[in-house]
């Protein structure tokens, strides 16, 4: 019984994966487990990259078929329209928090959050400051969290 060709890419394109699997399983992907990734990354590419070109003489397609190597998403591919919105909000909020100084005397330490002055614990014009760590400030405005930075100007 011969296989479809379609039958046939999905086994060139699944080979790999079984491939990688079973290797992971048999525990090489140790010390060396970064050589095995790339190699198994590369031949992956090469294997689709093939099929793109037989699916391109087959198909007789006019535009090259491109293979693209992807490491990231680059955004989450489940998010929806109302939960980007949302993410983008916070961090246009977020944006608008600039931290402006920190000062410490005694025992006391003062941060100054665009023209506010705040102790930990207290609360000024909606940002609440919780805690000094360092170089970090966590604060809270609007229900969001926000951990701001110091950076020296240059």
């Amino acid at each position: 019984m011969a296989l479809k060709k379609g039958e046939k890419r999905l086994l060139m394109l699944l080979a790999p994966v079984v491939l990688i699997f079973l290797l992971d399983q048999l525990g090489v992907f140790g010390k060396k487990s970064k050589e095995v990734v790339d190699q198994t990354k590369t031949a992956i590419t090469k294997t689709v990259a093939k099929v793109a070109q037989e699916a391109r003489s087959e198909f007789g397609a006019s535009s090259p078929v491109s293979v693209k190597k992807y490491d990231t998403w680059g955004r989450d591919p489940f998010a929806t329209p109302e939960f980007e919105n949302e993410q983008a909000a916070a961090r246009r909020a977020a944006s608008a928090l600039v931290l402006k100084g920190i000062f410490r005397t005694g025992d006391r330490t003062f941060v100054m959050i665009n023209d506010v002055v705040l102790e930990p614990g207290q609360e000024k014009k909606g940002i609440r400051l919780e805690s000094v760590e360092g170089r970090k400030v966590v604060c809270r405005r609007g229900g969001q969290t926000y951990t701001l930075q110091w950076r020296e100007r240059k």
